[in-house]
């Protein structure tokens, strides 16, 4: 047996340069909050968590940026998040990141999340297969242009990511593939989804990086880094 080790310098990560205020979606669930609202506060991002009822009121005021946290995304919190679709469309900037929902977005309903379908071989659970970047020369991927980085995370299970975005289109930047039952006809989908709608943009990454960041996987936070950097960089 090999293991990934990774060794993460326990200095404060650099401040990360951000054009404005970031209003944050938050998870019902505070506790699955708090390993990402001590990332952002380690970045020094000027994160401003937007209460779940007030959403609408929030965006009435035009911010240029709204993240949707881990686990935002509930069937209590779906019909308020329909509201981020005319302000995508006047030009804002949006990031959401792993939910655990299946369904069509409420903010866009053309993109469904499907869950992997659950199967058992020896012991392990079905996590599909590896996460694979359409292009490794992505900024999304600096630092991780290797497939090691993709097979699993320090997830239970190893879990890299648990559920597709469908249909697999051309702004797909990293896909996925849940292989079922041998007798199963593959299923492809987008497992970071990088979207023009109106004059925004909606930036979508299901892979379970913010949760291995609990597990001090050096490969996840360089994943998330990146990705924060690459949607504050858009404009």
């Amino acid at each position: 047996n090999y293991y990934a080790l990774y060794v993460h310098n326990a200095a404060a990560e650099p401040a990360m340069a951000a054009p404005g205020p970031i209003q944050v979606y938050p998870a019902a669930d505070a506790a699955a909050h708090a390993a990402f609202r001590q990332l952002l506060e380690g970045l020094r991002l000027p994160a401003v968590e937007i209460p779940r009822t007030e959403l609408a009121g929030r965006l009435s005021a035009k911010p240029r940026y709204v993240l949707v946290a881990p686990r935002a995304l509930d069937a209590a919190s779906a019909g308020e998040l329909a509201a981020l679709r005319p302000w995508l469309e006047q030009g804002g900037q949006l990031l959401c990141l792993e939910q655990d929902y299946a369904g069509q977005l409420p903010w866009a309903p053309a993109i469904t999340a499907i869950r992997l379908r659950h199967r058992r071989d020896f012991v392990l659970p079905a996590i599909g297969i590896d996460a694979l970047p359409v292009r490794y020369a992505d900024p999304l991927f600096a630092g991780l242009a290797a497939r090691r980085y993709w097979e699993s995370f320090n997830n239970p299970d190893g879990e890299i990511y648990r559920y597709l975005l469908a249909p697999l289109t051309a702004d797909a930047r990293m896909i996925g593939a849940d292989l079922g039952r041998l007798e199963d006809v593959p299923v492809f989908g987008a497992l970071v989804l990088d979207r023009k709608i109106g004059a925004g943009r909606c930036l979508i990454s299901q892979i379970e990086a913010v949760k291995a960041l609990e597990f001090q996987d050096g490969a996840a936070r360089r994943y998330v880094v990146n990705l924060l950097r690459a949607w504050l960089s858009s404009d």
